[in-house]
């Protein structure tokens, strides 16, 4: 099959999602392809979109595969860019336009594979001139240039230019936006690049200052660069991957290692060092982790001990060192030096769980519920819902079921909720009880708790804002699948938007003139909020209520209520456009 024959609208759709097919579909529409490479199996463009992307398709043995440059392609997915490439390729339009002509050119006179032939026909000094003036004038060749003469050169590599290389590319001279993020850490990326190939060509000791230096720097940075896309992450991980490697090929003493070791994981932001001990126990061996154990000890023992609700200020060293000195105890020691650690901290109800856990796992069962009934006394008027979850099970497991009930119970209390009702379903299948009867308890307790409440604080019948009176109660009957009595109560008290919604599914086909309000004020919702985004799925709403509406009897007038929608938003110039493309 050709790369065009993979190229269907509907195969596209599934690929992209209907989003981001529209949107390719526009920028298609508005010329911003440029076909650079075009064959039968793999096709390379431009795309311009808030920026200029790169984009390729390539047919492998019927399957297709993609790539474009922006933070959505860079993660694997089919983006917009791919599809606008996608509609040029395929030779088809937007919908309701299939048979109108694409406006953008589908092939180029000249190809990548003519400039090779090109440049094959040229002579070396020619080509050595060639990229050097170009290098003059394009900073980003240039450094690559540098960097590679750097890393390859004979007898010693210049690590300072590899240095400098870090130092340009990591340290930003202004706030890195969400937009530039991608190019900023690509351009980290290619300077690492550097230092692998440093590694590979024996020069372990240099990497390792270099890798610690550039996740130094990387901490630095954390606050310049907006790293909504997680990209400082997988930087921190490949340079910390480096590090070890460099570290195993015997360039650094095992005692001067573990003791450095500690040091860079509680120094670094990041988690490249996190968990040590684990990854380098092999290439310390008995002296470096001997040295880890002795720096780490050093270190804990300035960690004061935190009763019940007591704080300080080392939360960020105490939470490291922590988990550094229980997986020390878990390798030479037994259960009671995991608690001892654990010990250190009892500021929270979680702390508590923590080592009922560990006591659990090893099979001290009563010691483990001694420890969580600890937790539950050590903060009365606030006790951790997993402690009590955790001492249920126990109770459970010694056949005292009462009091399990009794915990979970008093955790509905505290927290009347969809999850603490199905919770506290759970434990009564467990012991036996009588659900009916705990549930009529726990439902009486929802109408008093809701009568509690005053008049102030109860929203209107449809109210789209917080939390209003029978949300608890909707939920917990839609679990319960009673819908009619799900519906009652939402008719009676309201409840929360995504509560309506699920609602108005559950009705339209028997109900559909129930639906068809609920669906109407979500396209309220949708346009009031004056966004392009909001309006495309406001009228993927109005789909959905001209489909309800027509199984009503007598079936709804849908293009009143366009008119009156447009009537109503009129000054609304994108909305309007997006009915017009619906044709409404």
């Amino acid at each position: 099959m050709t790369l065009a024959g993979l190229l269907s609208r509907q195969a596209v759709r599934r690929l992209a999602g209907t989003s981001s097919l529209e949107r390719g579909e526009d920028y298609a529409w508005a010329g911003a392809v440029r076909i650079t490479e075009q064959g039968p199996e793999r096709v390379a463009a431009r795309v311009q979109g808030t920026r200029r992307y790169d984009v390729v398709l390539i047919e492998e043995d019927g399957e297709l595969s993609h790539e474009c440059s922006c933070p959505m392609g860079d993660q694997g997915n089919f983006c917009k860019h791919c599809v606008a490439v996608a509609v040029v390729v395929g030779g088809w339009g937007m919908a309701g336009k299939e048979a109108e002509p694409v406006p953008t050119t589908k092939k180029v006179a000249t190809t990548m594979e003519d400039v090779r032939e090109h440049l094959l026909s040229r002579d070396k000094p020619d080509l050595v001139e060639l990229i050097l003036r170009e290098a003059r004038e394009d900073d980003r060749l240039r450094d690559r240039l540098l960097l590679q003469v750097a890393v390859r050169r004979a007898g010693s590599p210049d690590v300072e230019t590899v240095r400098a290389a870090l130092h340009d590319a990591i340290e930003p001279d202004h706030s890195v936006s969400w937009r530039e993020s991608w190019d900023w850490s690509r351009g980290v990326d290619r300077v690492v690049d550097s230092i692998e190939e440093l590694l590979a060509s024996g020069h372990a000791r240099q990497v390792i200052d270099l890798c610690e230096e550039a996740l130094e720097m990387l901490d630095s940075a954390s606050g310049l660069v907006d790293d909504s896309d997680g990209g400082l992450a997988p930087l921190a991980d490949r340079l910390g991957t480096l590090h070890l490697e460099a570290c195993g090929s015997g360039a650094v003493d095992p005692v001067a290692l573990g003791r450095r070791l500690v040091e860079l994981e509680l120094g670094s932001e990041h988690e490249a060092f996190y968990g040590a001990i684990d990854d380098y126990a092999e290439v310390l061996g008995e002296a470096g982790v001997a040295a880890y154990r002795e720096a780490a000890e050093q270190q804990w023992s300035r960690v004061r001990t935190l009763g019940p609700g007591e704080s300080d200020d080392q939360s960020a060293d105490r939470f490291r060192l922590t988990h550094m000195m229980e997986r020390l105890a878990e390798m030479t020691g037994g259960v009671d030096d995991v608690v001892a650690v654990l010990s250190r901290d009892l500021s929270h109800g979680y702390s508590f769980l923590r080592i009922a856990e560990v006591l659990r796992d090893a099979g001290r069962v009563e010691d483990a519920l001694t420890w969580a009934e600890r937790g539950l006394a050590a903060f009365p008027d606030r006790p951790d819902p997993r402690l009590r979850e955790f001492a249920a099970e126990e109770h459970h497991r010694s056949g005292r079921h009462d009091e399990a009930m009794k915990l979970m119970w008093a955790e509905f209390e505290a927290r009347p909720g969809l999850e603490s009702y199905q919770r506290l379903s759970e434990h009564a299948r467990v012991a036996g009880a009588d659900w009916p009867a705990w549930s009529d308890r726990a439902l009486a307790f929802l109408r008093r708790h809701i009568g509690r409440q005053p008049a102030a604080a109860r929203r209107p019948l449809h109210s789209w804002g917080q939390p209003t009176d029978r949300t608890t109660l909707v939920e917990i009957f839609l679990w319960r699948n009673e819908v009619d009595a799900a519906w009652r109560e939402a008719q009676e008290g309201g409840c929360r938007e995504r509560l309506w919604l699920r609602l108005a599914e559950l009705r339209e086909k028997e109900h559909p003139e129930d639906a068809v309000p609920i669906y109407q004020r979500q396209v309220e919702q949708l346009v009031g909020r004056k966004n392009n985004r909001s309006y495309e799925d406001a009228v993927a709403m109005m789909r959905r209520v001209r489909d309800v509406m027509s199984a009503m009897d007598p079936p709804g007038d849908f293009a009143a209520y366009v008119a009156a929608l447009r009537a109503a938003h009129r000054q609304k110039r994108n909305f309007i456009a997006l009915l017009q493309r619906a044709g409404w």
